[in-house]
């Protein structure tokens, strides 16, 4: 109930701020309505899995202003695609937004419902780029093993490539990854594709003229991991990507973790070492942190040819110190780690 309440002094304020007059019958003034208020209201909503009221708010922007990034935001908030379009196409009436029109025929060419995606392609009038979009939709619709599917999207991609740097570049390239992924035509492709758009992104995040940059940013690193773990050499692509991000967020334990593990994974063991114990001083109390940052300790002492040469004591240190905690057994990583000591004969 609380977190109700909440949400609708949320609404309430940013309805005031944005310029709306509650139980007045005469406006002195008119005010202009702040649509960046209320679409950063909506995304609060929606991030708190609240879409319907997301959708109403966007619903309620648009009775004022047929504003693009509200129509594609209705879309994106909204639970049921179907209802969502019916709504902005009532909006829209027999103003058709070209833009939003393209974004729907993206939405349904990425699901692979064919047929949607053309039909909504046709409705755009004649620029070159879309009626590329259409002859993919159409292939794909009625001869999806077709070898011309693969050059239109190259065609496709030139076309896109000629284009001023934008947010609408973006759009394009990200799409275009999906089809590529998606149709498993040229990893190659994809990821000089994913380059670009991130190249883009932060160029024009750096101008603020694109705010999304940290998203993308934080998609391309996901897909370079993934894609990793058969291609051991994009670790390095991935790591370069999560350490970008993390210059642009909030202080993450988790991504901090995700980069530290990287280093390790690329034998980075001077970097890794430092992330680790930047880690434990943050997180002080965090066993799992300490129980990950011995493990790779105890990797480093045992890879250590020369015997000899091998000094267990700071690990044992870090094991004696976790032990005095009451909650050890609680996490796994200390069960893990306390096995491996034990499995090494470290400790009985």
């Amino acid at each position: 109930m609380k977190k109700l309440v909440n949400i609708l002094l949320l609404i309430c304020l940013s309805l005031v701020l944005a310029g709306c007059s509650f139980g007045k019958k005469e406006v002195v003034e008119e005010r202009v309505l702040d649509i960046g208020v209320l679409l950063n209201d909506a995304k609060t909503l929606s991030s708190l899995g609240e879409n319907d009221l997301a959708v109403n708010l966007c619903e309620y922007i648009l009775s004022h202003s047929k504003d693009t990034d509200t129509y594609i935001k209705l879309f994106d908030y909204s639970n049921n695609k179907e209802n969502a379009i019916n709504t902005i196409e009532q909006i829209m009436a027999n103003e058709i937004n070209e833009e939003v029109i393209f974004y729907i025929g993206n939405f349904y060419l990425n699901i692979g419902d064919y047929a949607k995606a053309y039909y909504y392609f046709s409705m755009i009038q004649e620029i070159s780029e879309i009626e590329q979009y259409k002859e993919i939709a159409r292939i794909l619709l009625n001869n999806p093993g077709s070898t011309d599917i693969e050059i239109n999207l190259n065609n496709l991609l030139e076309s896109i490539d000629k284009m001023e740097d934008s947010v609408e570049k973006i759009t394009h390239y990200e799409t275009l990854y999906n089809l590529f992924t998606s149709l498993e035509i040229s990893q190659d492709i994809s990821i000089k594709i994913l380059d670009k758009m991130t190249t883009i992104a932060k160029s024009l995040y750096a101008n603020n003229e694109y705010a999304d940059y940290p998203s993308i940013e934080l998609l391309v690193a996901d897909v370079y991991d993934e894609l990793a773990t058969n291609n051991p050499e994009l670790y390095k692509n991935a790591l370069e990507h999560y350490q970008a991000y993390s210059e642009v967020v909030e202080v993450n334990k988790e991504l901090d973790l995700k980069i530290a593990s990287l280093l390790r994974k690329l034998e980075y063991t001077d970097q890794a070492i430092t992330k680790y114990q930047e880690l434990i001083a943050v997180y002080p109390d965090d066993i799992a942190v300490q129980c990950i940052y011995a493990d790779m300790l105890l990797d480093i002492e045992f890879n250590k040819v020369d015997k000899s040469q091998r000094d267990f004591s700071q690990i044992l240190g870090i094991y004696v110190n976790l032990k005095l905690k009451d909650n050890r057994y609680e996490v796994n990583e200390f069960i893990d780690f306390e096995n491996r000591l034990k499995e090494q004969k470290l400790i009985e």
